[in-house]
């Protein structure tokens, strides 16, 4: 017995090959004034069809989505597993005296999921975006009647995360005679809690640069304008581990036994430890200008390729969920989760003093989410097999600038949609938006944000990663 690698497996491989180059080198974010500080604006955790859900992921699972906020949500696939997606979207970014528009987007994760059907243990590899860092804005100055400063700042860059991820499943009180699939009809006569816990584990490597530029010119000579330029590369590894817990509370059955409904409680945390990047700072800060028509230049400080430590803080995320399922009116699922994670412990440490980790506080985040699938049954017809999502989260920023905390809010929503003949399923996910505020001199982002993703698995039609047997 042995896998069977088809022509239609190579081609997915080189696909995957192919969008992992292009999302390491074509990046492409709107414009966001916040992504200014520390390592960036951080990408919210969760995959497409947690984005339509407000970003919630501690507690769920999906037989055919990897779910890499959690890795104990490995080994609740189905069997094994391809997604990729991307993302784009649109925000207008006002002050109290001016507005612009800004646009953008980018290829978002890769993901592949090995899972023998029936199995307990899953593994998981993939590539997916941490931070991400875009902005360019200027400001003014007037200093007297005939001298005017004009301040302009520039940055790019983030940095990306490589997932290595593995799961175990354990099961106690279950009857031999049960299944654990809700899709199927079920005949045995227990009645009996059914407990199931799994433990994961992701060995994550993010890699990156970040890369900030400012301008400070004057309106007229002799004055000498002055340009910073910084940037910082780190790599390295950190852990994370998880738990997924899932229990029947009440189960429904018919006359002949076969269960029709009933209620199951999941409980989800996911814990990522502290992380020390290596890393690597450059700065060059020098001064040009004019002077009785000679053009003088002078370094002010130049800092190559020196070596240091950049220090991520731990993030902690537990999680609720609460699944009803009926035969006749399909399945609702409502959760909840609760984020957290101390940025005032983020620390570039280098022999100088970089001036990126200071600032930023803890930073808290809150989602509430459901999904309503019409039916149970994988076999019915087109429009019951579309899955529905909608949900609401909202987050207390590591950024406390003028007094005044950055909270972002956004309510969202999405559908699955099923491929034909196929496990194969289209996701689609959208958020609407705010960041920021007016007040105290800030920025306030509002924005309009989609997810998009497709999910492979092997099916009667599609036979990729299907075990064949030799007689």
């Amino acid at each position: 017995m042995k896998f069977f690698f088809s022509t239609k497996i190579k081609l997915l491989l080189l696909l995957s090959s192919t969008f992992l180059m292009s999302f390491l080198s074509a990046q492409n974010n709107f414009n966001s004034a916040y992504s200014r500080y520390g390592l960036g604006l951080l990408e919210a955790p969760g995959t497409f069809s947690h984005f339509g859900m407000g970003g919630l992921n501690t507690a769920i699972s999906d037989p055919f989505v990897i779910n890499f906020s959690n890795p104990g949500s490995y080994s609740f696939l189905d069997m094994t597993t391809l997604q990729v997606s991307g993302k784009g979207g649109s925000s207008t970014l006002a002050t109290k005296d001016a507005t612009s528009k800004e646009s953008g987007g980018q290829i978002n994760e890769l993901g592949l999921g090995f899972k023998k059907p029936g199995g307990k243990w899953a593994f998981v590899v993939g590539v997916t975006p941490y931070s991400k860092i875009d902005y360019r804005f200027t400001s003014t100055k007037e200093i007297n009647d005939s001298l005017t400063s004009k301040f302009t700042y520039d940055g790019a860059g983030g940095l990306n995360k490589a997932v290595l991820g593995s799961s175990r499943l354990f099961k106690f009180g279950l009857h031999k005679a049960n299944s654990d699939s809700l899709s199927k009809t079920r005949s045995d006569s227990t009645n009996r809690m059914v407990h199931q816990l799994a433990i994961g584990a992701n060995l994550n490597y993010v890699f990156g640069n970040i890369n900030r530029e400012s301008v400070v010119s004057f309106s007229t000579t002799p004055f000498l304008n002055t340009y910073n330029v910084m940037n910082v590369w780190a790599r390295g590894f950190f852990y994370e581990v998880g738990l997924l817990y899932k229990v029947n509370l009440t189960t429904k059955r018919d006359d002949q036994k076969r269960i029709v409904g009933g209620t199951l409680l999941q409980l989800g945390a996911d814990y990522v430890l502290d992380a020390r990047l290596s890393s690597s700072f450059t700065e060059l800060s020098t001064s040009i200008g004019n002077i009785s028509g000679k053009v003088v230049s002078d370094t002010v400080q130049f800092i190559e390729n020196e070596k240091g430590k950049l220090k991520i803080p731990q993030r902690i995320s537990v999680g609720a969920a609460l699944k009803m399922y009926n035969i006749r009116t399909g399945t609702l699922t409502v959760g909840l989760d609760y984020r957290t994670q101390d940025w005032s412990k983020y620390q570039l440490n280098t022999a100088s003093d970089a001036q990126l980790d200071k600032g930023l506080k803890s930073t808290t985040a809150l989602s509430f989410g459901l999904e309503y699938k019409p039916s149970m049954d994988q076999k019915t017809d087109f429009l019951h097999r579309i899955t529905y999502r909608a949900g609401y989260r909202t987050s207390e920023s590591a950024l406390y600038i003028n007094e005044t905390q950055v909270i972002q809010k956004g309510v969202s929503a999405g559908i699955t949609i099923p491929v034909i003949k196929s496990s194969s399923k289209f996701h689609i996910g959208a958020e609407y938006g705010t960041n920021g505020t007016i007040e105290n001199g800030l920025v306030k982002e509002t924005y309009l944000n989609f997810q998009v993703g497709l999910t492979l698995t092997p099916s009667a039609f599609d036979r990729w990663f299907r075990q064949t047997k030799y007689d």
